[in-house]
């Protein structure tokens, strides 16, 4: 697995869901979990999702191990 947490900058974020932001808000307020289950799908383990509605950007981490490195990572590459 390629670490998900490093001192040197990143300016790409990961592939995620390129639907209009308004349907996604709609498939997340009536499907949330299918809607990330069918992005993991899709994606794979490391995904983005844009600004919507009420929303941030998000990445959304679904691998025990990626989800342990930011964890445990230092504070200052935050």
């Amino acid at each position: 697995m390629n670490p998900v947490c490093s001192s040197q900058p990143q300016t790409k974020l990961p592939n995620g869901p390129k639907t209009p932001v308004f349907i996604q808000t709609i498939q997340a307020l009536l499907d949330q979990f299918g809607l990330l289950e069918r992005a993991y799908q899709k994606y794979g383990d490391i995904f983005y999702t844009p600004k919507s509605f009420g929303f941030p950007p998000i990445v959304i981490l679904s691998n025990l191990e990626a989800i342990e490195q930011v964890f445990s990572a230092p504070p200052e590459l935050f």
